[in-house]
């Protein structure tokens, strides 16, 4: 709700929001389990790595910390590319006034 009103209000406009998530709750329970796997999956594949640069004193920690470092925005990425697509499909119109 915030992305379409472009106000910092709009994120508190519950009613509106609950709304939005329950015209298109189907979409939304996919993007959470989606978003859920790949994040499982993520944290697999970063763990594993961690272990094995764990072997390597102090130069594997600070790799292990820089690959921590690189997976944690990709999950969040994700995250944000899946909700904003379940966003868009709703058909709910909301006027937006112009940027300023």
């Amino acid at each position: 709700n915030y992305a379409r009103r472009r106000t910092f209000a709009a994120a508190f406009y519950l009613r509106e929001i609950f709304h939005l998530v329950g015209e298109n709750l189907g979409g939304y329970v996919l993007a959470w389990l989606a978003y859920f796997v790949f994040a499982l999956v993520a944290a697999a594949v970063l763990g594993l790595v961690s272990t094995i640069l764990g072997w390597i004193p102090c130069v594997g920690w600070l790799l292990s910390l820089a690959a921590t470092a690189l997976v944690t925005p990709l999950v969040l990425v994700v995250y944000a590319h899946l909700f904003g697509q379940v966003g868009g499909e709703t058909s709910v119109v909301v006027e937006v006034p112009p940027a300023t």
